[in-house]
Formats: C-alpha cells, structure tokens, sequence
C-alpha cells in the first residue's frame, strides 16, 4: 500500500535530523535508517499508519511518535528546551574515587530547591495547534530506566508564562493547555529532606493528535540540604563459603590504607555512607531463632505477673517472622562501635584470611562512627552454589522485608535447579525467574491493599505432585496446584475450567506446539535455554553450556575445557542492554567490560510480568552476558550469546544485573571476587544505590490571600476595626460588625465578622464570608498515589474542665462544647479543639473557586487534596465579635499508597504538619 507520508522536520535542539528530513515512506512496515553525526535514526510507518522515529540511537535517548492520516503531511511539533535543570557530571581519580559532581543549581533563598525548565512548543500546523499541547514532568522513581505513564507522571507542577509570570491557562479539569511559540517555564519544587539523583523527561504532547510528542530526558543531583550523606545500613548474608566479605573490606578501608577496589569505592560512595554486617546462612538462621526465643522467654516473664485472663499468647516462629521487619531487621546491629561490648572483641570474630576484620569498636568511634542499629538492604550474597536455608522462619523472614519494599540484593546461584535449594521454590517467583507460575499457587486472591488479583505462593516446605488430570479437579481448588507439577497436558475443549485458571494468573502459558494453543505442554519448568543445553550435552566432555542454535558445531562450546580454565581475573564479558540510574550514577558506566568468572543462570526472566498495572514490563535487564570473544579470540571458545555463533545477547537466559521491583540480581560471585576489576566494582556500587530506597519527606502548608501561584505565603490577617464606625449598635446602619476596609469599587466594608460555614440561618452568605486560601505541598516522588487530607483546629487559650468526665472543653460563641486535644505544633504543645466539622472546603482552578463545597468524611477532614493546589475556605470570623484575635491551624498528612512490581501493595503515613494563621483585630481608636 502506497501511503506517500513526506516527514517534514522543523528546528530540533539538536541537529541530529536534518539528514533524513524529507524521507518518503511508501509502504507499511518500511523502515530507513540514516546514519548521523550523533548516531543512528530509525524511520518507519507501523500498521496503524503511525509514523516511528527512533533515536535511541542518539545522544538524546529519545524516541518521537507522529499520527498522520493516509496522503496527509504533518509538520512535527518539538520541545525546545532553553534552560533546564543540572546536568550529573562528576570527576574522578584514577582508583575510581570520585572528588566532584554537579549538583542541581536552582535553589530559593530559604534553602528549598527545585526543578526548573524553560521551554518553547515549536510547530505551525493548524490542527494540533488549535486545540493546544499538554506538557508532562515524569521522575524514574524505581529506578527502572522507564517512565510509566501512570505511577511515575509528576502531577505538582506550575507552569508559567516567561514573559509575565503568570500562570499559563488552565482548563476545566485544571490542566495546563499551552501554545506554539510562546515561552514557559515549569517548576516542581523538591521536598527539603530530599537527596539523590533523579531521572527525569519532559514530554511534549498534541492535545489533537496523541501520537505527535517530543520529549527529553536527563539526570540531576540533588545535594542534601544539610550537606549531609544519606546511611545505608547493609546486612549481608553469604554463602558459608563466600566469595567476597563485604564486612571486612569497608571497615579494613576504613583503618588502613588498602588499595583494593572494594575497600576504596565501598568507603568513599559519594553522598552515602555504608555500614555493612556480614554474617553467613548459618549465622543469620541463628541469630532469628535466639532474636525468637528472647521474644518468647519475654512473654513468658510478663506473664508470670499478670492475673489469669490477662495473659499475653505468645506469637508462633512463624508469625514472629511474618513481622520481621519490626521484630527482627529493625533492632538488628549493622555497626556496634560500644567500646564497652568491643573493647577486647573485634567487631566480628574473623582474625584471620583477606577478609578478616580485627577493627575494634573503640576504633571506630575515635574516628567519629557511632552505633546503627537497623537494615535498610539485605544483600544475600556471594558464593557460588549458594547454601539453601534449612529454616522455614528465616526463609519467611526475608519474604517479610521483600514485602515492605526494603531493597533486597540478590547473586549469582542464590536461586538454584538443584535439589533441596529451598529459596528457588520460595523466592524464584518474586526474583522474576518464574516464566510459567511453577512456584505459585493458581489461586487468585485480592490483594487487601489495592484490591487487586493477586496469585498465592506455593508451599515450598512441602512441595505435592499431581500426576494425573483427575488429581488436578480435585487438589485444584483446596490445594491450588497446577499443571505446571503435572505429567499430562491439558485440552481447552475437555479442560474449560483448567484453562480459566491458567490463562488467568497473569503468567506466560507453555502451549504444545502445533495445538493452536488449545493444549498444554506437560511439567513446564521455565528453565533457561543455557542449562537446557548443558544437561542436554552433559556426557559430552567439554562440552557444557552450549549455543542452543549450534550444538552441532564444536568451536561454539563456550568454557572449553571447564569452566576453571578462564581464571577469576577479570575474562567476561558484559554489555549494556538498558540505561538509567544504575548506569549512570554514581559511576557513568561502559557500554561492556569484562568481569570476574561467572556463568549464565538457570530459569528464563518473566519479561511480561507487570503485577503493578502501569503497561511496563516489571524486570530490566541492564547487563547481559555478551561476547567475550571478540576481543580477546585466543582465551577461550565463543560466548553462547555471540552474534558470529547464530546467536545475539539475550536477556532473558543469559542476564547478568536485572531487577524487579526492589529485588536486584548481580551474576557476580562464582569466583573469588577480591581481584574484581574497576569497572565491576563500579557496576557494584551503582547497583547499590540503584537499590537503595529514599525516605518519605511529611508535607506542607502555607497559606494565602489568593489562589495565585505567585501570591507569597502569610502566616497572619490584621483586621482594622473601630466600633464607633461599623457596630450596628451605634446606629451605622450596617448589617454585621467588621472591618472599617471595603472593597476596590465598592461600598461594602471587608471582614465581616460572621461566618458562612455555621450562620447560614442568620441570613449569612458567602459574599459576606472572608476566604483564605492554602496550599498543601507534598513533594515526594513516589511510584503510587496519595492521599492527603486536611483538618481544622482552632487553638484555644483556655479551657474549661467537664466535672462530670474530667475532659476539659472550650465552648464555641454559639454554645457548642468541643473537647480539647493537645497538638505537637513544631516541637510545642498546643491546645486545641477540632472544627473541622464545621468548616467547608472549596477547590480552585486557576483563579476560579468552586461553587460546591467538598465532601467531608464523618470525622470531618477533606481527602482527596491534590499536592500544590490551592483550596479555599471561610474563616469563622464571629470569633472576633467576643476575642482580640484567634488562630487557625490546618493539618496536613499525606498516606502514600505503594504497588511493587513484586505484587505486594504498602501504605506509608507521614508525620501530621500543621501550620497557623493568626487573625487580629486591632481596634484603631485604642490607644493604649
């Protein structure tokens, strides 16, 4: 089909195009690659007459889609970025120790920062331009290289005109709508506490035509306001046999002056700073049975004091692991630096071998270090054949702190095919290397977080077998066992209600070839094609971890001679297959570099799980194992991923550092990991930090006179009054006493001292009210939503006890008793009573305010507050018919809903904020 599309290109930021302006696609499918001077573009029409411009392959990173009819000609519409936020540079000495990095530049006086970019929407068509472009601001908050559209798409900003600085247009549904040609700028202020670098893009779009879009990506660090580092507490759980101890390599950098890789970088992470406990299986199995046993001897004791009735049942080892990161992780000691407890001890036992650490905690702490208690990371690593648990609570432990969205770093072998290797059949499914659901439970149940369906896991204590199709109908049900234990395969025709469960786990299905997928393949595994092959030609001498399409050629066999022949230095080859953070910070990674001895894994990646519904596959793959054979051909026979050996690098069998959700995996540890190069140790390092899971800052409030986004906050309203003009009493004629101000044009006088929320009866409406405004700012970014809600308190000077209940209480003017709470208002104690019922809350968009107030729940705070968005409300001010003055306090919090890619959802609270404004009536005519 001949479509005749001509690609006009107008004015780029860059000048990567202008070689391929004017190319003419005739035909769906077809696709020009045009070599430039920044690299490589793609041009092709897809099926639905879309065209695709690919530069990936460019500097930008960014890929542009276009809409166009059939015979139609589109000018493309293109962001231009004039100013935008810091780029992260940073220089280096030649051991990789970095020694400066650009931090983001754009801060107000007050020490608060913020991204800023200055922008113009560069097109002339008619018919995008009519209905005008909406701007997005998405932040790569997990770090997966991607931006979701759904989790990750910055909602808090304010964009501006460059001219004036007003506010650009808004419509009904408070949306930015801009123009070509005109000048903005957008801001996103960064909560104070926030540090960390973060990977934005500015995305451009047709409010006409949803496909035409440009955008921008880019990397900013932002310093801690207090120019402190960030802890991160580590615990590491190794092999009993371990390949690297990382323990004994920080604390060794810390006391002498070691040259090794991992003691230098560990100890001079910029904007961190690690503390890491190193114990082994064994070791940690232990320490959760003696942490048990002390919770129950506790329980135990207490008991032994309280009266039948009152006694306390104790939790069961399981139950006590299930809360593990409370009763277990969070009390855990990552440093202990008590010269009392360490004076004659080292901090750990290990006086001997490389790794050995004989720094004592009187060391430490002369060097400034104190205690951490706590594990904000787990790292189950290094060794190859990892120990399996033995201990059903340790493995349900880990589980624990995988499910609050702790980030958790998993090795090489630590899921393993082999026989009694207990973490493969609990965590290979939340590790994302269960293709088909074999670990899983076909039960769907709710999530009771997010609601939404969620598959159970399978008991991996004690695994059960269903070997024929008359097993399954009965277990299926109670038991949830599936066909992926069963020796037969299913048909859709006699097994319907089998194949509703199957094809609805949200897990890949293993249809026998040739059935049109109507039958199922019988003890469908999901083993990689790599160990396929190995146990296919096992008896082979040296032949091992073949090409699965070359297994009849013998110069494909990667490993010749075993796989002891490549040595641990340094031989293997990874590259790059993704970029995001982990590439690029703290340490700008090569696109490949060889690493210590290791091997391809044993399961195929699920690369279409997307447990949390945002359209994105939820593992990355960022390195796979590539070919170490182009550049080295007399070390060893070719990689099985090798292009010249029928294959390419392949991420799903052949990865080397992936992630899903919080759960990091590294190939590194098969070998002896202390001659490790710079560039593996840098991947280390950023894969750390990649990891690491920023805080939750609490939020909030300023008040303002207006809904304008250039108003300045206020914290007070002074009320000029004199009695003898505007009390009705002295024969003024007007209605309510108030202020002795009116308004611009016109004859009414301002602050009248009514109240609309509760004197509607008196004849009050809202033009005789005084509204003030408040903003809420919620600046964490966070991969979920939020739910802030607001509250009302009026602070009361005194209070008056109930004799008949002993709670004390303060009378409101129209005789309503409220109870007194006390408040901790920025470190004081303030007494208050809540009127939250009793005032209504009004939305603004742009400079209009609602008409209809907003829905209150029962206790009477307003949810559903949107971060940055002003709201409006009328001040009660009867109160100043009886009082001098009186202050309002709103409060702020904000629960932050969380879906991993694990599947797991977590609600986070912050801490209440609160703010006051003060109103004053300050009589003109007393002198005193």
């Amino acid at each position: 089909m001949n479509m005749g599309i001509e690609l006009k290109l107008i004015k780029f930021n860059m000048e990567v195009l202008n070689s391929i302006q004017n190319k003419q696609l005739n035909d769906k499918h077809e696709s020009k690659k045009e070599q430039t001077d920044y690299g490589l573009v793609e041009i092709s029409v897809r099926d639905d007459g879309n065209i695709n411009i690919d530069l990936r392959g460019c500097l930008d990173m960014r890929t542009i889609h276009i809409n166009t009819d059939i015979n139609e000609n589109y000018i493309l519409d293109v962001l231009n970025i004039i100013e935008k936020p810091t780029p992260y540079t940073y220089s280096a000495q030649s051991n990789g120790v970095i020694t400066s990095s650009a931090y983001l530049e754009t801060v107000n006086s007050d020490g608060t920062r913020y991204l800023e970019y200055k922008f113009t929407i560069e097109g002339d068509n008619e018919k995008t331009a009519a209905l005008g472009y909406s701007v997005s601001l998405y932040v790569d908050i997990n770090k997966d290289g991607k931006f979701s559209k759904t989790t990750e798409n910055v909602q808090d900003v304010v964009i501006r005109l460059a001219s004036n600085e007003q506010e650009a247009v808004k419509n009904e549904a408070n949306e930015y709508v801009l123009s070509s040609g005109v000048e903005y700028v957008l801001r996103r202020d960064i909560a104070d506490d926030f540090s960390g670098l973060l990977n934005w893009k500015l995305d451009v779009k047709s409010n006409a035509i949803s496909h035409l879009h440009d955008s921008e990506t880019g990397y900013t660090l932002v310093k801690d306001a207090n120019d402190k580092k960030r802890k991160i507490r580590i615990l590491q759980i190794t092999n009993d046999s371990s390949t690297l101890d990382m323990e004994g390599r920080l604390y060794n950098a810390r006391t002498t002056n070691t040259t090794n890789n991992w003691g230098v970088l560990m100890n001079n992470v910029p904007d961190y700073d690690l503390y890491i406990r190193t114990i082994t299986v064994t070791q940690y199995q232990t320490a959760l049975t003696n942490k048990y046993n002390e919770y129950v001897a506790k329980v135990n004791e207490d008991n032994a004091e309280l009266p039948e009735g009152q006694k306390i049942t104790a939790m069961t080892s399981t139950e006590y692991a299930e809360k593990a990161y409370d009763t277990f992780f969070n009390d855990f000691v990552v440093q202990n630096v008590d010269i009392a407890n360490c004076s004659e001890t080292p901090i750990d036992h290990r006086t001997t071998g490389p790794d050995a650490i004989n720094v004592k905690g009187s060391v430490l702490k002369n060097k400034g270090y104190v205690n951490e208690i706590g594990v904000d990371m787990i790292v189950c690593g290094f060794g190859d054949d990892y120990k399996a648990f033995t201990s059903s609570e340790a493995m349900v432990a880990l589980q624990a702190f995988i499910k609050m969205g702790k980030p958790v770093l998993t090795s090489h072998d630590f899921v393993h095919f082999r026989v009694g290797t207990s973490q493969n059949r609990v965590l290979r499914n939340s590790f994302g290397a269960d293709l088909y659901g074999v670990t899983q439970n076909l039960t769907v149940t709710n999530d009771p977080l997010t609601g939404k369906p969620k598959v159970s896991m399978f008991n991996a204590w004690n695994p059960e077998t269903v070997t024929t199709d008359a097993d399954f109908k009965a277990q299926r049900i109670s038991t949830g066992l599936g066909y992926l234990h069963a020796s037969v395969g299913y048909s859709r025709a006699a097994n319907a209600d089998v194949f509703s469960v199957i094809e609805n786990t949200g897990k890949e299905v293993s249809y026998l070839p040739n059935s049109l997928r109507n039958t199922t393949t019988p003890e469908t595994q999901g083993l990689s094609s790599m160990l396929i092959e190995w146990n296919r030609n096992y008896t082979i001498s040296g032949k091992s971890w073949m090409n699965a399409n070359n297994v009849s050629a013998g110069k494909t066999v990667w490993n010749i001679g075993g796989q002891n022949d490549l040595g641990d230095d340094k031989k293997y080859m990874v590259e790059q297959v993704n970029e995001g953070q982990i590439t690029n910070y703290p340490y700008r990674l090569k696109k490949s570099f060889r690493t210590t001895a290791t091997h391809s894994q044993y399961y195929s990646l699920d690369l279409t799980s997307d447990l949390d519904d945002d359209g994105e596959s939820d593992v990355v793959v960022w390195y796979a194992l590539g070919d170490s054979n182009k550049t080295d051909p007399n070390a060893w026979g070719n990689n099985p991923y090798n292009e010249l050996s029928g294959g390419s690098i392949n991420p799903a069998n052949g990865y080397y550092i992936y992630n899903d959700g919080n759960i990091t995996y590294t190939g590194a540890g098969h070998k002896n990991l202390t001659s490790a190069g710079l560039d593996e140790v840098e991947l280390f390092i950023n894969t750390l930090i990649a990891a690491y899971e920023t805080g939750i800052s609490n939020p909030s409030v300023g008040f303002y006179n207006s809904p304008d986004v250039n108003e300045k906050p206020i914290t007070s309203v002074i009320v000029p009054y004199d009695g003898n003009v505007t009390n009705p009493d002295k024969g003024s004629g007007n209605k309510f006493d108030s202020s002795i101000l009116k308004a611009k044009g016109s004859s009414e006088y301002m602050y009248k001292f009514v109240d609309p929320n509760t004197e509607s009866s008196k004849g009050v409406t809202a033009a005789d009210g005084t509204m003030i405004y408040y903003r809420v700012g919620d600046y964490n970014f966070v991969r979920g939503t939020k739910n802030i809600t607001t509250r009302y308190y009026l602070q009361v000077p005194s209070v008056i006890e109930d004799e008949e209940n002993g709670k004390l209480y303060y009378k409101m003017p129209d005789g309503t008793k409220l109870d007194v709470v006390s408040l901790d208002v920025g470190g004081t104690t303030v007494s208050a009573v809540d009127i939250s019922k009793r005032i209504y809350t009004y939305s603004t968009s742009g400079m209009v305010v609602s008409d209809t107030a907003m829905d209150r729940n029962k206790d009477g705070s307003v949810g559903g507050i949107e971060s940055g968005r002003a709201y409006g409300f009328y001040l009660p001010m009867n109160l100043l018919n009886d009082n001098a003055a009186f202050t309002i306090l709103v409060e702020a919090q904000t629960t932050i809903i969380t879906v991993s890619t694990s599947g797991y959802g977590k609600n986070t609270t912050t801490e209440k904020a609160y703010q006051a404004l003060s109103v004053v009536k300050a009589d003109l005519l007393d002198l005193d």
